[in-house]
């Protein structure tokens, strides 16, 4: 495009310059003409650029809501909510095709203006033109010399225009991509290190999402190497959003976390997720291999072996014999051929691969069957001493004897903390699950 561009340039000041030659004050004309055909053009951009960024969020958008719609066909079958889902595809496409016809109709506009203006220029070129060949100082030839050339002008002026207002849209895309490709997270980024993990601790922080009131506040924890912690409270406490500001998505109001006293703002973030292993609830699985979900990596005969010691390690050496390809199954995608545990258990794997220090379960074992359940917490006992580990879940009746310690959210804090023994003393959202398990009329009379 940019040689186009060049050449006519070049194109139109050599027409320019044969106008001059011919005749000067078609020269003269043209000169006066074309600044103020450009200048509509430049003072139309804004709206054309407005115009065409709308049509850009409005096909994303678009785009967007019919993967999100096919993304969960079988919630929307099952629950009977195809009305409803089509209704929305047909307003956001409607909205998307109404942002399309707003910009048809603006074009159509500025090609009615510049058409109108460049009708106007060749009357008046064929008006001077004429005068002169009437009292002979022009020939008929060089009429229609001078009018061929100053045809092929104003096409020449509209293109090279359109052509900057083309570079301007390119630049919004452009614009539109560079937002996301550089994107940083909201955290900041230190340049310290840290030798090895001993204990990650969170003083008084508070945390809000944009607009509404805080979800955690005063809030107090602490996680140590050789320690399992579980994290528990009703939903919507704020356990979750904790997963994501430990992973810097999200910045703290007040308060301070700190890794082995070391503020983890001053810590390198490169370095800092090399020591976090995450199992979130939300597990994405690539189309790929499970050898590839779990290791990130292509196979090669010495990554062969040093997986199958991993899995020897930890008693999983039988486990892939449920697949038909063994560890080299391929998935399909967003797992499509895996259960919910079976996700979950590659999700696990995957984060202890990679040997993380910090190790944090997010209801990693809310879709597993016993059996494998039982093999999961088997391992957490085998790889506490190693690293800390923080249990995010609701599975109450499975932390009593995994836990180290027991923290309950309640209002956005921390409450109570302790073991079973030491919070079944107290009354809390624990003691109140046992209490109301173990007596099923605990709940009704309390209420009274």
């Amino acid at each position: 495009m940019a040689g186009s561009f060049v050449i006519e340039f070049l194109l139109l000041l050599s027409s320019l310059g044969f106008l001059f030659v011919y005749n000067v004050d078609s020269g003269l004309i043209t000169l006066a003409i074309i600044p103020v055909y450009v200048g509509f053009i430049f003072i139309a951009r804004p709206y054309i650029t407005s115009a065409q960024n709308q049509v850009m969020v409005g096909f994303a958008e678009s785009q967007s809501n019919y993967v999100d719609t096919l993304s969960g066909i079988e919630v929307i079958k099952n629950h009977g909510l195809s009305d409803i889902f089509n209704h929305q595809n047909l307003t956001i496409y409607e909205r998307f095709q109404d942002k399309v016809l707003k910009m048809s109709k603006l074009s159509l506009k500025i090609n009615l203006v510049t058409g109108f203006l460049g009708t106007f220029y060749l009357v008046i070129i064929i008006l001077n033109a004429s005068s002169r060949v009437m009292n002979d100082n022009f020939s008929i030839g060089q009429l229609v010399a001078v009018f061929t050339v100053a045809s092929g002008i104003i096409p020449l002026t509209a293109h090279l225009t359109f052509m900057m207002v083309s570079f301007k849209e390119a630049e919004i895309a452009f614009n539109r991509m560079f937002e996301l490709v550089h994107y940083k997270g909201t955290r900041k980024n230190g340049l310290k290190t840290i030798d090895s993990f001993q204990h990650l601790t969170l003083e008084r922080i508070s945390f809000r999402y944009p607009g509404r009131s805080l979800l955690l506040h005063d809030f107090s924890l602490q996680v140590r190497k050789g320690k399992i912690t579980a994290l528990i409270g009703e939903s919507g406490c704020g356990k979750s959003t904790l997963t994501g500001i430990l992973q810097g998505f999200y910045s703290i109001e007040e308060g301070q976390i700190k890794i082995n006293n070391l503020p983890l703002d001053e810590v390198a973030s490169s370095h800092w997720h090399k020591k976090l292993g995450i199992v979130p609830q939300n597990i994405h699985i690539f189309n790929e291999t499970l050898f590839f979900n779990i290791t990130h990596m292509k196979p090669s005969k010495e990554l062969l072996e040093l997986f199958d010691k991993f899995l020897l390690k930890y008693g999983l050496n039988t486990y892939f014999n449920q697949f038909p390809d063994h560890v080299f199954t391929l998935v399909g995608e967003n797992g499509l051929s895996l259960s919910g545990g079976q996700q979950q258990m590659v999700a696990f794997l995957r984060a202890l691969y990679h040997e993380p220090e910090l190790l944090i379960l997010d209801e990693f074992t809310s879709a597993m069957d016993t059996i494998s359940e039982r093999l999961v917490y088997k391992i957490l006992n085998q790889i506490k001493p190693d690293m800390g580990i923080l249990l995010i879940t609701h599975r109450l009746h499975s932390i009593r004897y995994l836990a180290d310690e027991i923290c309950v959210i309640e209002k956005g804090s921390v409450q109570n903390k302790g073991t079973h023994d030491e919070l079944m003393q107290g009354r809390n959202f624990y003691s109140h699950y046992w209490n109301t398990m173990l007596n099923p009329d605990y709940a009704s009379i309390n209420q009274h």
